[in-house]
């Protein structure tokens, strides 16, 4: 099948995506206004100037595009921006993704905003989504009676997976989370100066605006030497430091599905996350880890107490989270849903 992607070349997903069709056979291109490295056929985009004022523009660059490859399917990640203009573009049939902000944040903003999602959304054969929750979301702002199909973001449990032996050292936390407030690594920082008796050490494996914030935070705390703000790392180094370490914390806000989360759990970690959007759905309270309530470090610090403690029992949690992932979130599951959702878009 012919698949001409309309996303960002530079995401991580969007990479995966390419990859793993191309794997299955499919002849996949990208059309983006951000370059992929990928040895993909590439058909260039403008960047969206302030105010869209440069949409018509984009458009006809899409339509360009579609009519050089001639795609099976177009399929438009993150509907407030891709999806829009493959919309505007009479992109057919069409696969629109929702990814979180683009249906979460983006409608808030402004009533335009709401009609030019709805706009998007609705000129879609099929929508997807990554989470029941983000799905939910996503219908408010479709026709009556259209569907939204879940496909979440799946994991590579060969490159996730258990480390071959017990780490050793003093326990090791992590959060593999953008410096955003969106993901609560504030609230990470308080938690875990309620903590400073305990043994441990932590990073955060991510960059972003609260950088600056943060450090002054864990210098106020005296936790600078214990906790390292690591900054954005590579693909292989993520599973590495998840690999070492003996807990994973995630204190998001806000959060669409949770692929860090389903990460850590296929390494064979404990993971403690909050009771927010698509959380829920990844982490099976009580079995593969725990659950708190946002914006509350007296819990979180309550939850990574408990699991410090105990560390056998932290690593049979661990052992269950990985089943849980290979049972129902891995990478393969993911590519053979979407190519149902491409079968379904063409009739």
């Amino acid at each position: 099948m012919r698949i001409l992607l309309v996303a960002n070349g530079a995401s991580i997903h969007t990479t995966r995506w390419l990859r793993g069709l191309a794997a299955r056979g499919h002849e996949v291109a990208l059309a983006t206004d951000v370059p992929s490295g990928l040895p993909v056929r590439q058909f260039p985009l403008s960047a969206l100037t302030r105010g869209r004022l440069n949409l018509w523009t984009l458009v006809r660059q899409l339509r360009s595009a579609m009519a050089q490859f001639q795609p099976e399917v177009v399929h438009a990640h993150y509907v407030s921006h891709y999806g829009l203009l493959a919309a505007l573009a009479r992109a057919h049939p069409l696969v629109a993704s929702a990814w979180g902000a683009d249906v979460e944040v983006f409608p808030r903003r402004t009533a335009l905003n709401r009609r030019l999602l709805r706009l998007a959304l609705g000129r879609a054969a099929v929508v997807t989504a990554t989470s029941h929750h983000l799905a939910r979301v996503t219908r408010a702002y479709l026709p009556p009676g259209a569907a939204c199909v879940v496909v979440p973001f799946g994991v590579d449990t060969d490159r996730f997976r258990p480390p071959d032996r017990v780490p050793a050292g003093l326990p090791l936390i992590v959060c593999n989370k953008h410096l955003e407030r969106d993901y609560g690594i504030d609230v990470l920082v308080e938690a875990l100066s309620r903590l400073a008796e305990t043994p441990w050490q932590a990073v955060v494996l991510g960059e972003g605006s609260e950088r600056g914030a943060l450090t002054a935070q864990l210098a106020a705390a005296g936790l600078r030497d214990r906790v390292r703000l690591a900054g954005r790392v590579a693909p292989d180094t993520v599973v590495e430091c998840l690999q070492a370490a003996q807990l994973a914390v995630y204190p998001s806000r806000r959060e669409s599905f949770g692929v860090a989360t389903l990460e850590a759990e296929a390494v064979g970690l404990p993971v403690i996350a909050t009771r927010v959007g698509g959380l829920p759905e990844v982490v099976e309270e009580g079995v593969t880890g725990w659950l708190v309530e946002p914006d509350n470090p007296a819990a979180l610090a309550a939850a990574m107490a408990s699991v410090l403690a105990d560390p056998a029992g932290g690593r049979a949690m661990g052992a269950r989270g990985r089943q849980w992932v290979e049972a129902r979130y891995t990478w393969d599951g993911a590519l053979t849903a979407m190519e149902s959702v491409y079968q379904s878009a063409r009739r």
